[in-house]
């Protein structure tokens, strides 16, 4: 094939470097490179079958229109399960893989099956370690409505030399941010997603004289490629900030795990005291975050006309916090051999825990 970036050989080194990240992926795939018969203007690749995504594309836009169920299968797969594979790839490559895409078009993508979907080009980019954090703290701040936190983690990513405000004037204005008013939409805010607040965001700053590192204008890049992408193949849905949705669970769950192994302590017994603390936080963001993300999909189990207010949590939290701080009340004697029945007892009050929600309904 002929390549289109100013180097074929590093696109080549950039497509084995996401092949080795793709070995543990069920829905990645990533062609073969020859790359001793590769040139700097010619890239050969292994030929996978499949239908590239932009064919996939104009074979179902006739038949598309406002009320067009995006759920329905075309050629033998369902566009709303493409967009969420399509996200949760992004996503994964970003945060987790050694190489952020930052332009996928959709003749760069081939179309497997119903759950894989390759990569046979692209331009890549290496996101720093700590930006990977703070971009991913960002997101997840956003998907779950909360823009201050959502600012904090950015602003560690701007030149904040020549700023005209201060972050709590730039606070306020990202709290008052509406998407469909601040994006200058035609639409009417009919699309107003997750990556329209971000652009919103993004744009405000902007106004304000803060700039965004090289590398966040990258991220900003990617984001909105993959979110058009997603937007194509299933217009009615919010397929991004599902996957962030996905994306900030598995976080949650993943530091509560952490939170339990003893190896995390380190022998500091001083940092046990802010477990009581900390643990009923994470578990009712997970809770929560488990609660939106079967909602976006539609299968929350709970009645569409009663909503419960999420303060109603704040009881079972506080159940949470008694029975944990119990194991810590004599937290001088803890010793090591203890933290196998400590992580029980808090297992067991996280099954507990979801028992109450779903008997309480």
């Amino acid at each position: 094939m002929i390549c289109e970036s100013l180097n074929c050989r590093r696109t080549a080194d950039a497509l084995e470097a996401l092949s080795h990240d793709a070995r543990d992926s069920e829905n990645l795939r990533v062609p073969r490179v020859f790359k001793e018969l590769c040139t700097q203007h010619i890239l050969i690749t292994e030929r996978l079958d499949g239908i590239r995504l932009d064919h996939y594309l104009a074979g179902r836009r006739p038949e598309r229109d406002d009320n067009t169920d995006s759920s329905s299968t075309v050629d033998g797969h369902v566009p709303d399960e493409l967009a969420r594979h399509l996200v949760e790839i992004w996503l994964s490559q970003t945060f987790t893989g050694s190489l952020m895409p930052i332009e996928l078009r959709a003749d760069q993508l081939v179309v497997r099956s119903s759950t894989e979907i390759a990569i046979v080009d692209g331009t890549f980019l290496t996101l720093p370690r700590v930006a990977k954090g703070n971009l991913l703290n960002y997101f997840c701040a956003n998907a779950s409505d909360e823009p201050s936190k959502a600012l904090k983690s950015l602003l560690r990513e701007f030149d904040t030399t020549h700023c005209k405000v201060s972050e709590s004037v730039l606070d306020r204005q990202f709290r008052q941010v509406v998407a469909f008013r601040d994006g200058g939409w035609e639409d009417g805010g009919r699309a107003n997603c997750l990556s329209d607040t971000l652009f919103a965001q993004w744009r405000l700053a902007a106004r304000y004289g803060y700039r965004p590192l090289r590398h966040l204008a990258q991220t900003y890049r990617g984001t909105f490629h993959i979110a058009h992408l997603a937007r194509q193949l299933a217009p009615h849905r919010d397929s991004f900030l599902e996957g962030v949705q996905d994306l900030r669970l598995t976080k949650l769950l993943h530091d509560i795990g952490t939170m339990m192994q003893p190896s995390y302590w380190g022998g500091q017994v001083d940092r046990l005291s802010f477990l009581p603390i900390s643990i009923p936080g994470f578990l009712n963001d997970a809770l929560w975050s488990i609660d939106n993300s079967l909602e976006l999909q539609g299968r929350s189990l709970r009645d569409s006309a009663v909503q419960p207010k999420r303060s109603n949590g704040h009881l079972l939290v506080g159940l949470v916090t008694i029975a944990i701080s119990l194991q810590f009340f004599d937290i001088k004697d803890l010793i090591k051999p203890f933290l196998t029945e400590i992580s029980a007892a808090v297992g067991f009050v996280v099954v507990g825990l979801w028992l109450i929600r779903y008997l309480t309904k």
